[in-house]
């Protein structure tokens, strides 16, 4: 009788290699960094906005922050639309 009779031999399954997976990340990071650029240069564009028309140091300071949570006021009223 075999020592093997009756058990579940796992078999060998090959890794990728280092190339393989430098490429299968390669086109994730791709795919993810596509709407990041379009992120950043939409928060540039509202910091221009709004900077332009602050007039005070604390001004321009509120105008900063409101260019980095402008996408939650327009998906919070996205949203209130939707809901009508």
């Amino acid at each position: 009788m075999s020592p093997y009779s009756g058990r579940i031999i796992p078999s060998r399954v090959r890794r990728p290699t280092r190339r393989e997976d430098l490429v299968a990340n390669k086109r994730q990071a791709t795919c993810q960094s596509g709407m990041g650029a379009a992120y950043v240069l939409a928060m540039i564009g509202a910091a221009v906005y709004w900077v332009q028309q602050a007039s005070g140091f604390w001004n321009v300071i509120g105008a900063l922050l409101k260019a980095l949570v402008w996408p939650s006021f327009v998906v919070y009223d996205l949203l209130k639309f939707m809901a009508g």
